[in-house]
C-alpha cells in the first residue's frame, strides 16, 4: 500500500494516468469447504502466478485479503486497464489446479478503477481502491467471472 501511494501521489502531480484493478476469486469458501483448505492455498497461489505473469514489471500487486488481490497499473488508462482485467479473467476461467488427483476450476470478478477526469476528488490511493472495490462489488452482483469498470 506505501508503493501504491506513493505511485499516487507522482501519477497526481505529473498528471499521469494510473489504475488500479482489484481481484476476488470466486466462490473461494466453497473451495475451502469442498477441497480443504490447502486446495484453497494451491489456488491462491495459482492466482498469484497469474498476476506475477500478466502484468508488466513496473506494476504493483499485491494479496490485501484473503482471496482479494490489487494491482496498480502505472501509466495505464481506464480502457487499457480494463482490456488487462479481461485477458486476466480469462487465463483464471482457463485454469485448473490439480489437487490431490482433483481438477479445481476457479473464476474471479474484477473492478477497474483509474485516476483521470475526477483527479480532484481523490486524495489518496485509498479513495481509486474504494472506487475499485465498488466496481469489483458489481461485478459480483452481475454474477462473478467479470470485469467491471467504474466510469
Amino acid at each position: 500500500m506505501n508503493l501504491a501511494q506513493k505511485e499516487f501521489v507522482l501519477a497526481r502531480k505529473n498528471n499521469e494516468e494510473l489504475s488500479l484493478l482489484i481481484m476476488d476469486l470466486d466462490n473461494f469458501k466453497n473451495i475451502n469447504d469442498t477441497f480443504g483448505h490447502a486446495a484453497g492455498d494451491e489456488i491462491i497461489r495459482e492466482m498469484g502466478s497469474i498476476i506475477k505473469a500478466s502484468f508488466r514489471k513496473t506494476d504493483i500487486s499485491g494479496r490485501i485479503g484473503g482471496e482479494e488481490f490489487a494491482v496498480v497499473l502505472k501509466h495505464s488508462s481506464l480502457e487499457e486497464a480494463n482490456m488487462v482485467a479481461e485477458k486476466v479473467r480469462e487465463i483464471v476461467a482457463g485454469r485448473k489446479v490439480v489437487y490431490r488427483k482433483q481438477e479445481i476450476s476457479f473464476t474471479v470478478s474484477i473492478g477497474v478503477a483509474s485516476l483521470r477526469d475526477n483527479i480532484n476528488d481523490i486524495k489518496d490511493i485509498g479513495d481509486i481502491l474504494k472506487m475499485a472495490d465498488d466496481a469489483l462489488y458489481k461485478a459480483k452482483a452481475k454474477g462473478r467471472n467479470c470485469v467491471v469498470t467504474l466510469d
